[in-house]
């Protein structure tokens, strides 16, 4: 029973919190507003009272469908990259190996259906899905020969034999690509997006957005011939992953997302709004939580640099979620003082 009251509890509080989100959101207050320019007069209760109905109601499928979502995700494989490393092939094609980790909460299945997309500057890449040549001895820019056996390699592991319910498999996909110099997939460190799929035709993908290389994790079972390589590669880690390093470790201490983002001055660090979108996209990627979460309605993502860059300068102070929304609301409630004054100074003009 205490379970149950406090399942409805937190229901009830993302209900309430996602209901203000869209009725405070630019939406409601654009209607609100063009209403009153319009007729010249306040908007009917009937009116408001709809609109708060219909707000309640898309606050309760967003909640239900994020409920819905996380429902799904326990089923079925769930896949993780732990590390990617790029190298140089011999036929001058740069490579990439993937170690991917599969955990399979469904029923025993195979996998196959491997591929692999990238985005590099506004270009998805599809590489190749199998070791150059059938080969498994692989150069990296340095000239040390990294060799790996075929029972390393994942699609040798899970295509025939199958993956039981809850069972983990860990294993190394070799990939290449056509056009790209190393130097610039190395320094991009693109999004990288592994695609696979179960024996019943059900489709996955595994992402790993910009982390690029990370010091290498052991895996029980598997060894690991690329740790010189992802140790060197994580010193030329770029400087916006040095910034996401610092800001998810002070998230680690205590803060919030948005309060991470604003103390680090992570606005002023980053060149553009694009930069501040792509850090915000791997907090929410790595589990660190969403900084606009509750911020997002009002400022939507192409101003969302600026207004890091403000509540740096006003010292803004976000402790929790509720301040948050006070903060939405307090501006919706200026934008409609705003919004009454220039109506009032249209009406003396006329």
């Amino acid at each position: 029973m205490r379970e149950w009251i406090s399942d409805l509890i937190q229901f009830l509080k993302s209900v309430i919190l996602r209901w203000f989100n869209v009725f405070a959101g630019a939406f409601v207050t654009t209607v609100w507003t063009i209403y009153q320019q319009i007729t010249g007069r306040p908007l009917p209760m009937t009116a408001f009272w709809s609109l708060v109905g219909v707000c309640i109601s898309i606050a309760v499928f967003q909640a239900w469908r994020e409920e819905h979502k996380k429902a799904l995700a326990r089923v079925g494989l769930i896949g993780r990259i732990l590390s990617t490393v790029y190298f140089e092939g011999t036929d001058g094609r740069v490579g990439i190996v993937v170690k991917l980790q599969i955990t399979n909460r469904g029923e025993p299945t195979v996998v196959d259906g491997w591929g692999m997309t990238f985005d590099l500057n506004g270009f998805n890449a599809l590489p190749a899905t199998h070791p150059l040549d059938g080969k498994i001895d692989i150069n990296d820019n340095k000239g040390k020969v990294v060799r790996l056996k075929s029972s390393d390699l994942l699609h040798e592991k899970v295509g025939i034999h199958q993956i039981a319910k809850g069972g983990r498999v860990s294993g190394f996909l070799v990939f290449l690509t056509k056009g790209i110099s190393y130097e610039r997939l190395a320094s991009a460190r693109p999004n990288v997006t592994v695609l696979f799929r179960d024996a019943f035709g059900q489709e996955y993908t595994a992402m790993n957005q910009g982390t690029g290389i990370a010091a290498p994790m052991h895996e029980p079972g598997i060894d690991d011939p690329f740790a010189h390589i992802l140790i060197r590669q994580a010193k030329e880690a770029k400087e916006g992953q040095k910034l996401l390093y610092s800001v998810v470790e002070k998230i680690s201490h205590g803060s919030r997302p948005i309060m991470a983002l604003i103390e680090l001055g992570v606005a002023d660090e980053l060149d553009t709004n694009e930069d501040v979108l792509n850090l915000c996209r791997q907090l929410v990627t790595d589990g660190h939580g969403d900084p606009f979460e509750h911020l997002g309605n009002r400022y939507p993502p192409p101003v969302r640099q600026e207004f890091l860059k403000e509540a740096r300068r006003k010292n803004l102070k976000f402790p929790n979620a509720i301040s948050e929304v006070e903060f939405v609301y307090d501006g919706l409630r200026k934008d409609l003082a705003l919004a009454k004054e220039r109506m009032e100074a249209q009406k003396a003009e006329d």
